[in-house]
């Protein structure tokens, strides 16, 4: 049995004068045909009596691709609003390493995605005329939410209500949104409480639980403020 070497092999036969031997000499994986043939077929036969020129199947089968390098998964990935590559890359001996995110389109590129969630990443072994692939392994890999902080909010100033604590909340600042992505706190019915129903002027109000709106919140994560955050407010006075 042949099995590709990258060096030309040879399916032997016996020399002889009479005949001539042709294809016996190969490199390349594949079925061959190897003929041998009479130099005179009007003065010589073979032992079976016949002069047509004999034929056998040359077969050198392809070598085994070596996985050389096993990819393995990028830890400590966070949404960072571009893409990231998910691997670091394997080598192999024979074929060309491939990879997927659906396990249908295979490419030689490191696989990369921008948004946060879990990836299951395919590899393999692609062959090629000389080389078996491999069949196809696969790993997940994560990419962490961002975390968003608040900063300040915006609270609308209002006459003095009898125990009343609360302010209508009309913004929230967020810290580490990237680029222009879109998301935000909904303030839609969003009260804060402050540190006493007195007038007075107020630098920091108390939160409720915050929910992200918008189109990119699911890349997100909120910390929820665990302490009163900067404003500028104001009680008024009533008149008498």
């Amino acid at each position: 049995e042949f099995v590709y070497n990258g060096k030309e092999q040879t399916y032997t036969l016996a020399e002889n004068e009479n005949y001539i031997i042709t294809g016996n000499k190969q490199t390349t994986a594949g079925t061959y045909t190897v003929t041998v043939a009479l130099n005179d077929k009007d003065n010589t036969v073979w032992n079976d009596g016949t002069t047509e020129d004999k034929e056998y199947s040359f077969v050198i089968y392809k070598a085994d691709s070596v996985l050389e390098t096993v990819p393995t998964p990028k830890t400590g990935l966070i949404y960072k609003g571009e893409g990231q590559n998910l691997i670091s890359a394997g080598t192999a001996t024979g074929g060309t390493m491939q990879y997927s995110l659906n396990c249908v389109s295979w490419s030689p590129d490191i696989p990369s995605a921008t948004d946060a969630g879990e990836y299951t990443v395919y590899y393999k072994i692609a062959g090629n005329e000389n080389y078996n692939g491999s069949e196809a392994d696969s790993f997940t890999v994560n990419i962490a939410k961002k975390q968003l902080t608040v900063t300040e909010v915006a609270a609308t100033s209002r006459d003095y209500i009898a125990n009343d604590k609360t302010v209508d909340i009309t913004g929230v600042t967020l810290s580490g949104i990237q680029g222009t992505d879109d998301v935000s706190v909904k303030i839609t019915g969003l009260k804060g409480t402050l540190s006493s129903a007195n007038a007075d002027t107020y630098t920091s109000v108390t939160l409720p639980t915050l929910t992200l709106i918008n189109d990119d919140r699911e890349n997100y994560e909120l910390v929820q403020p665990t302490s009163a955050v900067a404003t500028d407010v104001t009680i008024n006075k009533l008149n008498p």
